[in-house]
Order: C-alpha cells, then structure tokens, then sequence
C-alpha cells in the first residue's frame, strides 16, 4: 500500500472530475511515494509556489509555514520562490550543493534560524544585502569554501550564533 501525502490550500477542494488539471495542481501539491523512482535525479517544486495575483486569500502552506527542512537532498540551486514562505522562522538546507543563496532571502523578515552548512558557499555566494532579516540570531555556515566572513551578515545585530567551522578562513 502506497504512502500518500498531501498538501492542500483552504480554498474549496473537490475532486469533481469536470475541474481541470490546470485549476487542481494550483490547489494541491501530492507528493506520492508510489510514483516515485529510485534514481531520481531531480524532484523539482520551483514552480508549485507561483504567486497567484488574483488570489485574495494567500495560500496558508506559504502563509503559515515556519520551518522549512531541505537538508540533505542534493539541492544546487535555491529557488526565488523561497521568499514567498514570510513566515519562515528556521531554514535548513544544510548537506547539499549550493553554490548561491538568492538575492530574495532578505525577504525572509521572520528568519531566526539559518543553516547553510555543508554546501558549497563560497565568499561570492551571499546576497549583497541581508538587512531585512532582522530577527536572524543564528547562522550554520560550517563546511563550506568560505575564505572570509559574509560581510551582509556582520551587518545584522541580531545574530548571537554564527558557526563557521569547516571553511578556510583566515585570521
């Protein structure tokens, strides 16, 4: 028997079969375990999380999560579409392949929590900057190719923790 998880906004759902599937896959987001294959490669959710203009009520799994765990899943690339989770308070990413964190992350005004390690940040690869992320007070950058310290972070007075183990820096 197939474990099925599914994700569904608070706008009324049906599974009338005269909605399309245009109007569904707006509402749903069905990550299955039936379909999916052993060597996936990629597993690609850049796109569920358009913003909808004409929607008057915002989607609650944008609006109301605040953890958001992507460690450990081969990740290169962060989505723009990770600034549309406001709420966010604790992010992990950690154990992938990032190379660039996106400009958009200063969106991110209720962060507390950011865990980045294990990647392949380098000194180049943070967002010019990170001011609007005024409630960080951790970072994780441990692991990394970093040569020095972000300067938009050390632009944040709230951060309390910031791990860099692991990096080639230098005094």
């Amino acid at each position: 028997m197939a474990t099925n998880y599914m994700l569904m906004s608070s706008s009324s759902f049906s599974s009338d079969s005269s909605a399309s599937d245009d109007e569904l896959s707006n509402r749903k987001l069905d990550l299955s375990y039936h379909d999916m294959d052993s060597d996936l490669l990629e597993f690609n959710l850049c796109e569920s999380f358009q913003r909808d203009e004409d929607d008057e009520c915002a989607d609650p799994i944008k609006t109301r999560v605040e953890k958001l765990l992507l460690y450990n899943n081969r990740l290169d690339i962060v989505c723009l579409q990770i600034s549309f989770f406001g709420n966010l308070k604790v992010l992990d990413m950690s154990n992938n392949m990032i190379r660039q964190l996106p400009d958009n992350l200063n969106e991110l005004n209720f962060l507390e929590q950011l865990f980045v390690r294990n990647n392949l940040l380098t000194d180049d690869s943070f967002p010019k900057n990170m001011t609007g992320m005024a409630r960080l007070r951790e970072v994780n950058l441990s692991g990394n190719r970093l040569t020095e310290l972000p300067l938009p972070l050390l632009e944040i007075p709230t951060i309390r923790n910031l791990f860099i183990g692991g990096n080639r820096i230098r005094a």
